[in-house]
């Protein structure tokens, strides 16, 4: 049933059993030996219609600029949030990967409601442009980090030919183009988690939440729903959260490099795919803790930059190594790390803030059609989806600002890395990080 009401947001400032990493196994490593036989996790590609053309999105030099994709991103059934209907396919999933300290899963949804999971339409932003729309805000911040982000909400810079956030270093765009990948990421990383939201061992009636850096507002919508006695807040720098949502959820304005000054403190704090967003991790897990409860959890997701391969596929995969490469780079020249599950970061800032229980768990996600069993050739349609509607998106800003290169550079980087990700030749994961700690 659908609860949603028009609650503006505010400004101010994710069957078979599953085997897990047993509790005292705090932190895991990917290893180096497949979980299944190599033979069995590929397969070939759909044929080349399926996936589209082989051409770069790169803008035109005369006439308007076209920022669309020119290539068709792998089919699917659909990507509707749970506020909206129409989202009804079988999901499977099977996590890869088995280190000496890594879980391996097993996931089988038939007869579950996929809808739970999958991000919201585009006709929920409809009106997203009419900002000034958007009036009920709940003063919950009174500080000067709140009004800095608030007088720079509703600017926009236009540059690259697309549109980002003003008034910040974000390096990626916002606009509707990005925010679809946001979208496919969210179904893609609840796929290992077996359409959970988190881990953490929260209180069923959990009743102050915080989603930091909640993007489109699509985790923070779910949460709600799902948590329906709880009040959830979602923060962001950038207003691109729809109007209607559910009744007990609420959005606000805030960075969160900022001071944090919430007048409550919560239960549960979480945030996803904050790498390149965060300019100091641990003064970041210190904000948390100070903002929660006693026996309240953090929980981190963060996807790695970095792929992989349990055949060693990708190490002679030219765009592949120029991408790692890149990121390392404008990590860099921006001060902004864009390898904190390389660098196992998280946990790192986690234990220094004072964090307990710690425990980390790494999935690998298969980009791609290539795995032969159904289940994991889900979970890569979904991650390369993703990453096909938007590759450019990730480059142009920090290509031409961070690096000085040309625009075009980012663009044939982009077509590069999406052939070969599609070819079948290169069977790769990401690596994603789930973690989570309790404040004593």
């Amino acid at each position: 049933m659908d609860n949603r009401t028009q609650t503006p947001t505010q400004e101010s400032s994710a069957s078979t059993d599953v085997v897990r990493t047993p509790d005292d196994a705090d932190s895991t490593s990917l290893g180096d030996s497949p979980a299944l036989p190599n033979d069995e996790l590929r397969d070939n590609l759909p044929s080349g219609a399926e996936y589209g053309a082989d051409v770069t999105n790169e803008p035109q030099r005369n006439g308007p600029l076209d920022v669309s994709s020119k290539s068709t991103a792998v089919s699917f059934a659909g990507h509707d949030s749970r506020h909206e209907s129409g989202f009804d396919i079988q999901q499977g999933q099977i996590l890869i990967g088995d280190g000496d300290n890594e879980s391996i899963s097993v996931f089988d949804h038939s007869g579950t409601d996929a809808s739970s999971v999958a991000p919201h339409s585009t006709s929920d932003r409809e009106n997203e442009s009419e900002l000034s729309e958007i009036s009920n805000y709940d003063d919950g911040r009174d500080d000067e980090s709140t009004s800095t982000v608030a007088s720079e909400s509703r600017k926009v810079d236009h540059k690259h030919g697309r549109e980002y956030q003003a008034g910040h270093e974000y390096c990626w765009p916002n606009d509707e183009k990005h925010r679809e990948q946001m979208d496919i990421f969210h179904h893609a990383c609840s796929l290992p988690l077996e359409d959970r939201l988190y881990l953490a061992p929260i209180k069923e009636n959990v009743q102050n939440v915080l989603d930091v850096g909640t993007g489109t507002g699509i985790w923070a919508m779910d949460f709600a729903d799902e948590h329906p006695s709880a009040r959830v807040i979602g923060t962001d720098i950038s207003p691109i959260q729809p109007e209607w949502v559910p009744p007990n959820l609420v959005f606000q304005l805030h960075d969160a490099n900022l001071a944090w000054t919430f007048r409550e403190r919560f239960e549960f704090i979480h945030c996803r795919r904050m790498a390149g967003s965060i300019t100091d991790w641990d003064k970041f897990a210190k904000h948390a803790f100070a903002a929660l409860q006693p026996g309240g959890y953090f929980e981190c997701h963060e996807l790695s930059m970095s792929f992989g391969s349990d055949d060693n596929t990708h190490e002679n995969c030219a765009s592949i190594i120029e991408w790692e490469e890149f990121w390392k780079d404008v990590g860099t020249n921006s001060g902004r790390s864009f390898t904190v599950v390389e660098d196992g970061r998280l946990k790192k800032s986690m234990e220094l803030a004072g964090f307990k229980d710690i425990q980390k768990r790494i999935y690998k996600m298969p980009v791609g059609s290539w795995p032969k069993k159904s289940q994991l050739k889900e979970v890569g349609q979904y991650t390369y989806a993703a990453l096909h509607v938007d590759l450019e998106g990730f480059l142009v800003g920090p290509m031409v600002e961070k690096l000085g290169k040309k625009l075009h550079d980012a663009y044939v980087l982009a077509a590069q890395l999406r052939n070969d990700l599609r070819s079948g030749k290169v069977h790769a994961y990401l690596p994603f990080e789930v973690i989570f700690g309790r404040k004593p």
